[in-house]
C-alpha cells in the first residue's frame, strides 16, 4: 500500500464522516456557514473602508469636513 493511496483513502474517509454528519446537524451546520459568511464580509468591507481612507488621505481629502450644504471647509484653517 503507498502513501499516496493511504493518504487519499483518509482524505475521502473524513469526507464521507464530515457529510454524514452535516445531514445529521444540518442546523449547526448551517449556523457555522452564516457566521462565517458574516466574517468575510465585515474584513471586505473592513478592506475596501481602509483602501478608501488610504486614497482620501493620499488626495488631503481626510482634512476636509462637509457641512450640512455639503460645501468642503478645510479643519486645519488659520483664518477665522
Amino acid at each position: 500500500m503507498s502513501t499516496t493511496f493511504a493518504i487519499t483513502t483518509l482524505i475521502e474517509l473524513a469526507v464521507a464522516i464530515l457529510l454524514v454528519y452535516g445531514f445529521m446537524h444540518e442546523e449547526k451546520v448551517i449556523a457555522f456557514e452564516q457566521a462565517i459568511k458574516r466574517i468575510v464580509i465585515g474584513n471586505i468591507r473592513r478592506a475596501i473602508r481602509i483602501r478608501n481612507h488610504k486614497k482620501a488621505v493620499a488626495r488631503g481629502e481626510h482634512l476636509r469636513v462637509y457641512s450640512s450644504n455639503n460645501r468642503a471647509t478645510h479643519t486645519n484653517s488659520t483664518v477665522a
